[in-house]
């Protein structure tokens, strides 16, 4: 296991120490490991509020432990190359060659090749049918778009990811063989598992083994879907070092250029009441001097003198700014 004293020689070291406020770690005999990795740097996974909600929601799960993993910067890549030590975790320096599952937040196509070269430092072998551990999968706006990474990954996750991921955990903890397990994904609504269907180059794209098809999961209630209210605060600066509350999902305008318009409808809003909730816990729980009301267009939300309300009693009671994006 690499130590603190090594990582303080590479560039940003604490892109890997772990231990930020609020961060999770769970010790115990007979845990679900799970490596939640992001497919790049850390200052720009941990900008991503998705990758946070999934990080925080697993770890509510008795019997899993979540942690994180990021792709390294070239030094330490280097280093890790160099002396045959495998890509590790921050939580727990657990090398991700050793976790039941490995779960890949996947944004941009740009990722692809960085996800096969972190698999690569990891020391495990890229091709899913040349592995039985860990089982492998990827989620995010990018699995949309499987294909390119059908060979390397165990299942994709399509649409929104808080139920699907939860019910993928439950099965891990009790379907140990492969096989079996990526059975009983398969019917979870919006898990894809390329080896259950063919390719057909006439015609169809694919042939379903089993006649069944794949469609994208929605979580039904926004309003009171999961929301991490204790966020991990990082020890350094990242991209997005603030603090978020999601508004509303989906978008009205369905701009034909705009793939996050499209995946995610249908439009599912949040009260201002439950917004003002999450909006005071977070920041409570944080620190952070600044919120961002997050959405695809937050100027059609649709009750924006209750949200502008709101805005002025955030700034009294914590001197904050805030930030609306996508105006």
């Amino acid at each position: 296991m690499i130590k603190d004293y090594e990582l303080i020689k590479f560039k940003k070291p604490y892109y890997y120490f772990g231990n930020e406020f609020n961060s999770i770690h769970k010790e115990g005999i007979g845990l679900l490991k799970v490596a939640l990795v992001y497919p790049d740097t850390y200052e720009v996974g941990m900008s991503s509020f998705g990758f946070k909600i999934l990080y925080h929601l697993g770890n509510e799960l008795d019997g899993v432990s979540v942690e994180r993993a990021f792709a390294p910067l070239p030094d330490l890549e280097d280093y890790l190359r160099k002396k045959s030590i495998p890509l590790f975790s921050l939580e727990s320096r657990t090398p991700l060659n050793e976790f039941d599952l490995i779960g890949f937040s996947v944004q941009t196509g740009l990722d692809y090749t960085n996800i096969l070269n972190i698999l690569d430092l990891s020391m495990i072998p890229l091709h899913s049918d040349e592995r039985t551990r860990p089982i492998i999968f990827m989620g995010g706006t990018s699995s949309y778009n499987p294909e390119p990474l059908s060979k390397f990954m165990d299942f994709f996750v399509l649409g929104e990811g808080e139920d699907s991921f939860i019910k993928i955990l439950e099965i891990a903890k009790s379907v140990k063989n492969k096989e079996n397990f990526l059975k009983e994904v398969s019917n979870i609504k919006g898990v894809y598992v390329p080896k259950f269907f063919e390719f057909e180059k006439r015609g169809k794209f694919f042939v379903e083994k089993n006649g069944k098809k794949v469609t994208k999961d929605a979580i039904s209630d926004f309003e009171h879907s999961y929301f991490p209210t204790k966020p991990i605060v990082p020890l350094g600066s990242i991209i997005m070092d603030k603090a978020y509350v999601e508004i509303f999902r989906g978008c009205t305008r369905g701009c034909r250029f705009c793939e996050a318009g499209i995946v995610y409808r249908p439009v599912r809003e949040r009260s201002i009441e439950t917004i003002e909730k999450y909006s005071y816990e977070v920041l409570k729980n944080t620190g952070y001097e600044e919120i961002t009301f997050l959405s695809l267009s937050t100027n059609d939300y649709s009750d924006m003198d209750g949200l502008i309300s709101l805005m002025r009693k955030l700034t009294k009671d914590f001197n904050v700014s805030i930030s609306l994006p996508s105006l």
